[in-house]
C-alpha cells in the first residue's frame, strides 16, 4: 500500500499551548494524538503524537511518505507504542520476470525558528527475508533556533525466531540535516545536507560475526538551544579523555566512562551545521537488548527537563519485551561455512540498482580463489597493463609511508577496538575486524575517492591545449567550473564522516597532503596550490574542517592521469597497510606474520574493487552512494579521543 501522512504543529498565540493544525494520514498509517489536561490548559510541553500501523507491520510493496512542519516555538514530540516491524518480502512477477519489492519509509520533516522536534519511534525492527529503505530527513532554521532530538535505531530482528538476528534481505537507512538558505526558502538539494549517515546491511553470518553481542544500533542527534543541556551533559560525561584509577602500572578504566560496560558500546562527538548555526552532537550506541538502550536514552535525554509530556522510551521499559541479549558469536570456527551475505558469490556482491550501488558485509573465506602465486585467479580481475618503470615509481612515490596517506592515527579502529577487548591479541579475530573495516573505507571512501580523480583528469584536459603563461593567469584569475564541482564533493564528504575524530584527522591529513605532493610533483603544483588556496577561504567562510583525503588524494591521481584501477588499488593498500602496522606497534601480531596479512587483505580487497569498476559499466560514480556496511567501525573510530 502506498500512504502519505501530513503533519503541522503550531503554538497558539492565546495562551502557548502545542496544538495540531493539520494530521492526517492513510492506510497502512495511523497517527494518534492524546488529549492531555496540559495541554489544553496552556501549558507549552510538546504535543505527543504516536505512529501505528494497521496489521503490525509492515510488508513488501508498502511505501510510506510522512511530511512533518513545526512552526515557529512550537514543539513536537513524535514516538510510537512498539517497534516498526519490516516483515519478509514477498515475490511478484511480471512478464515473467522476477521482481523484489521494498518496504520503503520516508519522513521529511522541517523545523522553523525556536521549535523543538523530538523525533524518537521505536526502533525498526528487520526480520529474517526483509527489504527496508528507510529515509529521514529534517530541515532547520538557518540561525540556529532550531531544537532537534532524533533518535535513529535499528535491531537486528528476532533471537529465538527466522534463524536468529541479523538475517535481513537489505536494509537501506539514510538520515540528513539541511538547512535553510539565508532567504529562509526550503532547500532541499542533495549538495546543501550539512550532515548525512547512510548504512546499507545485507543479513548473514559475516554481518553477525561484526555485531557480536550486540542487538540493536542507535543514532542520536540533539541540535540547538532547547536541547543543550542534555547536550552539554552527555558531552561532558562521554567525549573526555578516558579516566584512569589504580595503583601505577594497574591502571583501569572507571566503568562510568562507558566504554564498554554492561555492555553498552557508546560514543560521543560533535558535528558542525554552519557558522551561524553552531554545533550539533551526536552519539552513537550499541546495546544487547532494546530494553538496555532504551534505559540508558531515558536516563540521558527522557522528558528534556520537562519540555516532553512522556518520556518516549519509557514505553519500552515497561512493557514486557524480549529480554535476552544476543548470544555470543565469538567462535574462532565461525567463518569456516560462510558464505557473502545475501550473494552467493564475491562477484555478486557489489551491483548497481539503477544507478545506485548496494554492497555488504562478507566474509573473507567467501574467496575461493588461492593467493597469487599458488593459482592464478581466471577471470575475477581487471586487466591492468603493464606499467613503465616511471609509472611505477610514481606509486611507489604516492604510497610512500612516510607522506601522510592512511586511516587516522594510522590505526583505523584497530587501537580503539583492542581497548574496547572487541578483538584478541591473535591473528584471526584481527584480520577480520580489519576486513569488515577495509570494506567499510571501500564502501564509504570509494565514491569520493573515484569521483574527485575523474573531476581533476578533466581538469588537465581542459586546460592542457593552454601555453604556460597563460594557464598561470586563468587558474590565477578564474574559478573554473571543476574547481567548483570539487569543492562542492569535499562539502559532501565532509557531512558524510560522522565521526568528529575522523573528520579532524582526514582534514588535517588531508592538508599535510595537499602540501607533500605539491613539493613532490612540481608538474601539479599549481592547481594544488588553487585547490588549497580555495580552501582555505571556505574554511575561513564556513568555520568547517575541509580537505579531506579521499578528495584531496583523488584529486592528486587525477592530476597525475592515473586509472581508476591504479587509484583504488593504492586506496586499499594504504588503509591495510597502516591498520596491520598500528597492530605491529601494539604487539597484537609480529612484523613477520603482518606481512602475511597484508598480502591476503589487499589480494581479496582488490577482487572486490575489481567488482565495483566492472559493476560500473561506464556510469559515473556518485558520492552519493557512499555509506556504511559495518556499523560498530563508526562508532569505535569516534570512541578513540577516549582510549
Amino acid at each position: 500500500a502506498t500512504t502519505d501522512a501530513r503533519v503541522t504543529v503550531q503554538q497558539r498565540e492565546s495562551d502557548g499551548a502545542n496544538i495540531a493544525t493539520e494530521l492526517y494520514a492513510k492506510y497502512p498509517l495511523r497517527l494518534h494524538i492524546c488529549p492531555r489536561q496540559s495541554q489544553t490548559s496552556g501549558s507549552s510541553t510538546a504535543l505527543t503524537m504516536f505512529l501505528l500501523s494497521h496489521g503490525g507491520g509492515l510488508v513488501s510493496g508498502d511505501n510510506i511518505s510522512m511530511r512533518v512542519h513545526i512552526q515557529s516555538n512550537a514543539a513536537l514530540s513524535i514516538t510510537s507504542f512498539s517497534t516498526t516491524k519490516a516483515f519478509k518480502q514477498k515475490i511478484s512477477y511480471e512478464n515473467s520476470l522476477e521482481v523484489q519489492d521494498f518496504i520503503q519509509i520516508e519522513t521529511s520533516c522541517r523545523v522553523e525558528r525556536g521549535a523543538l522536534l523530538a523525533l524518537c519511534p521505536q526502533p525498526t525492527q528487520c526480520f529474517r527475508g526483509s527489504r527496508l529503505k528507510q529515509h529521514t530527513s529534517v530541515t532547520l532554521n538557518c540561525d540556529g533556533s532550531s531544537s532537534l532530538v532524533l533518535v535513529d535505531w535499528y535491531t537486528g530482528g528476532r533471537l529465538n525466531l527466522d534463524g536468529g538476528l541479523w538475517q535481513m534481505d537489505y536494509f537501506h537507512n539514510n538520515t540528513e540535516l539541511f538547512l535553510e538558505d539565508d532567504c529562509g526558502r526550503h532547500n532541499t538539494a542533495p549538495s546543501h545536507y550539512v550532515f548525512r549517515d547512510a548504512t546499507k546491511l545485507t543479513g548473514g553470518e559475516a554481518l553477525k560475526y561484526h555485531m557480536r553481542d550486540f542487538n540493536i544500533v542507535a543514532l542520536v542527534l540533539l541540535v540547538g538551544p532547547r536541547v543543550k543541556d542534555e547536550a552539554e551533559a552527555l558531552m561532558n560525561e562521554f567525549c573526555s579523555r578516558s579516566n584512569f584509577m589504580g595503583d601505577d602500572e594497574q591502571k583501569e578504566q572507571k566503568e562510568r566512562d562507558g566504554m564498554n560496560t554492561n555492555g553498552l558500546l557508546i560514543s560521543c562527538g560533535k558535528f558542525q551545521l554552519s557558522k551561524d548555526a553552531g554545533d550539533g552532537t551526536l552519539l552513537r550506541i550499541a546495546a544487547r537488548s532494546v530494553e538496555q538502550a532504551a534505559a540508558f536514552l531515558s536516563r540521558w535525554i527522557g522528558t528534556l527537563q520537562g519540555q516532553l509530556e512522556d518520556d518516549p522510551f519509557m514505553e519500552i521499559l515497561q512493557r514486557q519485551g524480549d529480554t535476552h541479549p544476543a548470544t555470543s558469536l565469538g567462535a574462532v570456527n565461525l567463518f569456516e561455512k560462510m558464505e557473502p551475505i545475501g550473494k552467493t558469490s564475491i562477484r555478486d556482491w557489489n551491483y548497481f540498482h539503477g544507478e545506485e550501488m548496494q554492497s555488504g558485509l562478507f566474509s573473507l573465506d567467501s574467496f575461493k580463489t588461492e593467493l597469487p602465486g599458488t593459482e592464478p585467479l581466471k577471470d575475477e580481475s581487471i586487466h591492468i597493463p603493464t606499467s613503465s618503470c616511471a609509472k611505477a615509481l610514481l606509486l611507489f612515490q604516492l604510497i610512500d609511508s612516510s607522506v601522510p596517506t592512511g586511516g587516522f592515527a594510522h590505526s583505523n579502529t584497530v587501537e580503539a577496538a583492542h581497548q574496547l577487548k572487541l578483538i584478541s591479541p591473535s591473528t584471526y579475530p584481527l584480520l577480520h575486524h580489519i576486513w569488515d573495516v577495509l570494506l567499510n573505507c571501500i564502501s564509504s571512501g570509494l565514491p569520493f575517492l573515484l569521483q574527485s580523480a575523474h573531476l581533476m583528469r578533466n581538469f588537465e584536459v581542459e586546460l592542457g591545449d593552454i601555453v604556460d603563461s597563460e594557464r598561470t593567469m586563468i587558474l590565477k584569475e578564474l574559478q573554473t567550473s571543476i574547481i567548483h564541482q570539487w569543492m562542492e564533493l569535499d562539502s559532501k564528504c565532509d557531512a558524510t564522516i560522522t565521526s568528529h575524530v575522523m573528520r579532524r584527522a582526514s582534514s588535517i591529513q588531508g592538508s599535510g597532503m595537499l602540501r607533500a605532493y605539491a613539493a613532490a610533483f612540481p608538474s601539479i603544483a599549481l592547481p594544488l596550490k588553487v585547490l588549497k588556496r580555495h580552501l582555505m577561504k571556505s574554511i575561513s567562510l564556513e568555520g568547517r574542517e575541509r580537505g579531506h583525503i579521499p578528495t584531496i588524494f583523488g584529486a592528486i591521481c587525477g592530476l597525475l592521469q592515473l586509472d581508476d584501477a591504479t587509484v583504488a588499488s593504492m586506496f586499499i593498500y594504504t588503509n591495510a597497510r597502516d591498520m596491520v602496522s598500528a597492530a605491529v606497534r601494539m604487539n597484537l601480531v609480529g612484523p613477520l606474520e603482518g606481512g602475511t596479512l597484508i598480502h591476503q587483505l589487499c589480494h581479496n580487497g582488490s577482487v572486490v574493487v575489481d567488482q565495483v569498476l566492472c559493476s560500473r559499466e561506464g556510469l559515473t560514480f556518485d558520492s552519493i552512494t557512499a555509506h556504511q556496511v559495518a556499523p560498530l567501525v563508526e562508532i569505535m573510530a569516534n570512541a578513540h579521543d577516549r582510549l
